[in-house]
């Protein structure tokens, strides 16, 4: 944590003296009572989590069930047990295998995704959002997704425990193929999240979610004027300005602009001018979020948020959930300690044929090469990368560098089929998959995906994945391309995803690839290589647009680089 945001936060509790009154014994929120602080504010100061195994939004085989039975609290939460008591067995290395190109990243000592289902006044919740289904509702002009057979029903509340059970979801990291995608082409291309600017998931929000890996932790600590909230994670602070207007121009700050209230026992905080980089269910512009935080026991903070933005949605919408006193105090997430592995990873993928810098003999003269974070950068692009880490990122990415010379080597063109068949109709699937930026989702980018030119589905839609361009559109179809520019070690990237229907309830999910792999390094084999690896990362992104449109639920990506 900066020295600047110590002596901020210890400014703020200049004047705070010990609660006031014995603290009522915990119970109900219309029993209990928050004690006071030295300023007569409702004491929510101190250290808590929102850790759970409840995710944001609820799986579709919950249907519109909003809790969950004994049963599957009982099995859930005895799964996560059983993995944690799996991992602390001794471990035989003498067994282990090979060189793998799946490097993992890590273990189960290293992460805390919680270990209890969220309860919410004693009620265990399918998902921490509240609306009937718990998704976020659809755009104003677009249809909601389809529910599955049977959703809601006993059997499927099995079904989607046992899916939640079984993903190991550290099992499943490291699957450098998703990474070579385009994505480290250049270091604007990465995540806020990976260049440590901010937090990845959405830890300060607002609204405020548990990110399903790590760090959930917040610190809370309030003054007379403003409120402090301290997020572990990438050491973020919001700060919330009390009794004050919103900012009247167009400046938007990390984490909005955000005001704040006491009604009672109850913080009210308003947050609009978010940043594009932080939109919420794809809207920024006019997007407004209230937050309310009320201490409903001694070791119980209720929080329920609204959203809305009236160009999307015609009513408010939003969730809740509890946090909890966290055993413990938060450190210092020191981000970039020791992390090389933003610098490196563009260094190892800058332009293959650029010429070598010319290395100064020993006893030469001329100056050596500084070490910027501790990695060498040698070169112009792998200063870029350094000074990535340090500079904000933008609201639009970067402009790329002009396209390279006309290769004179043969193309060699590569496609790349795949397909699945689905037991949903066509239509149902489409809805459910077919947003430009379910992307994201299906192929789980921990950094997600936004639009950054023209609306989702229309033609010449720009998506900051790969920055690939849609370039042809059908009811049930799309097809798009990315623009070629220096460093991508392919050419005439094209992508078509469509859903053809079978009968009246099934259809089948077709995917195909296509490009010219002909710059990729190496020999034919390095070619080969490179073919499976892109296979089967989409391969898996098939299988979980299945899953999806059959109702199932993907466990939270992982995060973008080990800390």
């Amino acid at each position: 944590m900066r020295r600047s945001t110590i002596c901020g936060l210890a400014a703020l509790t200049c004047g705070l003296a010990m609660a006031v009154g014995a603290q009522a014994a915990d119970g109900q929120a219309g029993d209990y009572h928050a004690p006071r602080n030295g300023y007569g504010q409702p004491d929510f100061g101190g250290s808590w989590t929102n850790t759970t195994l409840t995710p944001q939004m609820r799986p579709a085989l919950y249907g519109t069930r909003r809790a969950q039975t004994p049963e599957e609290v009982r099995l859930l939460e005895g799964a996560v047990a059983a993995k944690d008591a799996a991992s602390a067995a001794p471990v035989n290395t003498a067994s282990a295998g090979g060189a793998s190109d799946n490097v993992g990243a890590y273990d189960r000592a290293w992460i805390d995704q919680g270990a209890k289902v969220m309860r919410v006044n004693g009620e265990p919740r399918t998902s921490l959002l509240t609306t009937a289904d718990g998704q976020p509702p659809p755009h104003r002009g677009e249809a909601a997704k389809p529910l599955p057979a049977g959703a809601g029903s006993v059997e499927a509340g099995r079904a989607a425990v046992k899916q939640a059970g079984e993903f190991d979801q550290v099992a499943a990291q490291g699957n450098v193929a998703i990474g070579r995608m385009g994505s480290f082409d250049n270091p604007e291309s990465r995540g806020v999240g990976e260049r440590c600017i901010i937090g990845f998931g959405r830890n300060a929000g607002p609204p405020m979610f548990p990110n399903g890996w790590y760090n959930n932790n917040y610190l809370i600590v309030q003054g007379k004027d403003e409120v402090g909230i301290v997020v572990e994670m990438n050491h973020d602070v919001r700060h919330i300005r009390l009794n004050a207007s919103h900012r009247t121009d167009d400046v938007r700050p990390w984490f909005g602009d955000s005001i704040g209230r006491y009604e009672g026992d109850t913080l009210v905080v308003e947050t609009d001018h978010f940043p594009q980089t932080q939109a919420y269910a794809g809207v920024w512009k006019d997007l407004k979020v209230t937050e309310r935080f009320t201490r409903v026991g001694k070791d119980r903070v209720l929080y329920r948020f609204t959203v809305e933005a009236p160009s999307t949605w015609d009513k408010p919408w939003g969730g809740e959930y509890e946090f909890a006193p966290l055993k413990g105090q938060l450190y210092e997430y020191a981000c970039h300690e020791g992390n090389h592995a933003l610098p490196a990873s563009c260094r190892a993928r800058g332009p293959r044929n650029a010429p070598r810098p010319h290395r100064p003999a020993e006893n030469s003269n001329a100056p050596s090469v500084r070490d910027l974070g501790g990695i060498p950068m040698k070169t112009a692009f792998n200063a870029a990368c350094a000074l990535a880490l340090v500079l904000p990122a933008t609201a639009a990415l970067a402009q790329p560098p002009a396209p390279p010379k006309m290769q004179t080597e043969a193309p060699n063109y590569v496609t790349i089929p795949m397909q699945i068949d689905v037991n949903r109709p066509a239509a149902d699937v489409w809805k459910r998959i077919g947003k430009y930026c379910d992307i994201a989702e299906w192929l789980q980018i921990a950094t997600g995906c936004q639009i950054t030119s023209g609306k989702d589905g229309e033609i010449g839609a720009v998506r900051t994945v790969g920055r690939e361009i849609l370039v042809g559109r059908t009811d049930l179809s799309y097809t798009y391309t990315q623009p070629v520019y220096e460093g991508r070690p392919y050419n005439l990237y094209h992508g078509c995803l469509e859903v053809k229907p079978l009968t009246a309830k099934t259809s089948r999910i077709v995917y195909t690839l296509m490009y010219d792999n002909s710059r990729i390094a190496g020999d034919d084999a390095a070619k080969a290589a490179e073919i499976q690896r892109r296979r089967t990362a989409f391969e898996k992104g098939v299988a979980n647009m299945k899953t999806l449109a059959e109702g199932g639920a993907l466990p939270p990506p992982a995060p973008p680089m080990p800390r």
